[in-house]
C-alpha cells in the first residue's frame, strides 16, 4: 500500500494496485474511492442510489483524490441505472461544492444529474 498523500488532520489517500482508498484519521477502516482500469487512463468509481444527494440531485467525488489524477484522466462512473464517461478535468471546473467540510480530503466536489447527462456511455468495464 502507497501513501499518495497526507494531510494535516491525519487523512490519508492510499493505493493499493489499481485501487485508490480515502483512509480518514477519525475512522478505522479506508473508504475505497475507485479502481483504476489496467492499461488506460480512467477510474471507475461506482455510486449507489443512496450515494446521490437528492437535495441537488448530484452525486459527489472526493475532491483531492481528483486533483492527485495524474496519469488518470477520465472517470467511469457507474450508477443503478446508467454509466458516465467524463474527463477528470469536466468535474473539477463545473462541480459545486455542496454542505460538506470544506477542506481536507473530506471536500467533495457534486456533479448534477443533468451535468452528467451529455457523458452517458455504454462503454463495458472491463
Amino acid at each position: 500500500m502507497t501513501t499518495l498523500q497526507q494531510d494535516k488532520d491525519g487523512n490519508s489517500l492510499l493505493k493499493d494496485g489499481r485501487v485508490v482508498y480515502l483512509k480518514l484519521a477519525s475512522e478505522k477502516r479506508r473508504r475505497e474511492v475507485g479502481r483504476i482500469i489496467s492499461g488506460s487512463d480512467t477510474i471507475i468509481m461506482e455510486r449507489k442510489q443512496e450515494h446521490l444527494l437528492r437535495k441537488a440531485n448530484a452525486y459527489g467525488f472526493n475532491y483531492e483524490a481528483l486533483k492527485l489524477a495524474k496519469a488518470v484522466k477520465f472517470i467511469l462512473l457507474h450508477t443503478p441505472t446508467v454509466m458516465y464517461k467524463f474527463p477528470i478535468s469536466f468535474a473539477l471546473e463545473n462541480g459545486s461544492f455542496l454542505w460538506f467540510k470544506s477542506e481536507g480530503f473530506e471536500k467533495q466536489i457534486f456533479l448534477t444529474l443533468s451535468q452528467l447527462e451529455k457523458w452517458k456511455t455504454t462503454q463495458s468495464v472491463l
